[in-house]
């Protein structure tokens, strides 16, 4: 046992000697491993000079084409107020239309319907002097468009009451064509009213109990070249 005991470091110092041996020394790289790196290398810092003023042009692009976008978003959005703003005033011509504000300034048609508000209000006397029209150019200088003919119509009407006069000349600025603004209205007693009065004022007949004197501003609005023309 004693020579079994001395032997074995030797062996196991054979072994390691043998496991030393049979490691394989590390290896140096190949040339052709090299030459495929530095290749590589080199390839990739081509790619870079190359890339990079692209990549450039390309962020410059894309910032010019938002900006664009931008633009046509501003664009787009001052298109819909216009037309927002354009269906408003549509519906405003459309309003002074109904209303008469385009008629034409006809004389007639207006002494025809002062006649039948006297009528339903009860005014006993009416006279009425419509001015020779002004006109004020509407369009801009150089150009021919539409015109502002204005009027000056004064009423000196009777009846026999303050608030048939009232009524009356509400009513004309209501009913008559195009935009009527009453500028000055004046009333006066011509009779003080009493128990006799009052029965002539139930039976429609009888003396005038008030008098009054109404200045009216009517504005219609008309192509130029047909204003010319009346």
């Amino acid at each position: 046992m004693s020579d079994q005991t001395a032997r074995a470091p030797g062996a196991a110092g054979a072994r390691s000697s043998a496991s030393r041996r049979a490691s394989p020394p590390p290896t140096a790289l190949s040339p052709q491993l090299l030459w495929a790196l530095a290749a590589f290398a080199a390839i990739a810092a081509g790619c870079g000079f190359y890339l990079l003023p692209e990549l450039a042009n390309l962020e410059r692009q894309i910032a010019s084409e938002n900006d664009a976008i931008l633009a046509l978003k501003i664009k787009r959005n001052g298109l819909q107020a216009r037309i927002e703003e354009n269906l408003k005033l549509r519906a405003a011509f459309s309003e002074l239309e109904r209303g008469g504000f385009f008629a034409e300034p006809k004389r007639l048609p207006v002494i025809r319907r002062l006649e039948a508000l006297r009528d339903q209000h009860r005014i006993t006397g009416l006279e009425y002097r419509i001015q020779p029209a002004t006109t004020t150019d509407l369009a801009p200088p150089g150009e021919q468009g539409m015109v502002l003919l204005t009027s000056q119509i004064v009423l000196n009407i009777r009846g026999y009451l303050d608030r048939d006069l009232i009524d009356f000349s509400d009513a004309v600025r209501r009913e008559l064509p195009g935009h009527v603004v009453i500028e000055s209205l004046k009333l006066d007693k011509l009779v003080s009213p009493g128990g006799n009065s009052q029965g002539l004022i139930r039976a429609a007949s009888g003396a005038d109990l008030v008098s009054g004197e109404f200045t009216l501003s009517w504005r219609v609005v008309r192509p130029a070249e047909k204003a010319a023309s009346q």
